[in-house]
């Protein structure tokens, strides 16, 4: 979301009518409505304008979406998945997110941390992803060895860790599985 204009988000989540602004020359089916049954993702979903925030939990409460430039509202099934790296709370109780819109998308929440918090363990992390995405099966000799395809860093005396067994591998590569 951050990507776009502040005025543009609404027009690209909802679409737009002809003439509803200077240089629209014909009609665009927002993102919610070309997902209608299917699902939205929203990066940074706290930079959107709060405006916007409350047609856009207009739809996730009552399934309507207004184009702008229309008078005639349309009926959609979506779901959203939102990212944020801000606080949305705080952001809240300071009046800079609509808080109906946060207990919406609040109902699941998964709080990651930063990748810097992984460390050194971000190389492993990245071995274990290339593991799950090229169906590599690699045993743990070839892992500490380093043939891996990432030109020997697995290696835990380059990493300069402890890690010595295949069992302290297991919750990184359960990470990303």
């Amino acid at each position: 979301c951050t990507a776009l204009a502040p005025a543009a988000i609404e027009s690209e989540l909802f679409g737009r009518r002809r003439g509803a602004f200077g240089g629209v020359r014909g009609d665009r089916a927002g993102l919610l409505e070309q997902a209608d049954g299917g699902t939205v993702f929203l990066d940074e979903v706290g930079d959107i304008p709060i405006d916007t925030q409350s047609k856009l939990a207009r739809v996730l409460r009552a399934g309507e979406i207004r184009p702008v430039g229309d008078v005639v509202t349309r009926r959609v099934r979506v779901r959203i998945i939102a990212a944020t790296n801000r606080d949305l709370e705080t952001a809240v109780r300071r009046g800079g997110f609509r808080d109906e819109l946060y207990r919406q998308l609040a109902l699941c929440t998964i709080t990651l941390p930063a990748l810097r918090v992984y460390g050194e363990y971000l190389i492993l992390l990245t071995l274990a992803f290339q593991m799950v995405i090229y169906g590599l099966m690699l045993s743990w000799t070839d892992l500490t060895a380093g043939r891996t395809g990432i030109a020997g860093i697995a290696r835990p005396a380059v990493l300069g860790t402890p890690l010595t067994t295949p069992a302290q591998f297991l919750p990184l590569i359960a990470l990303v599985t």
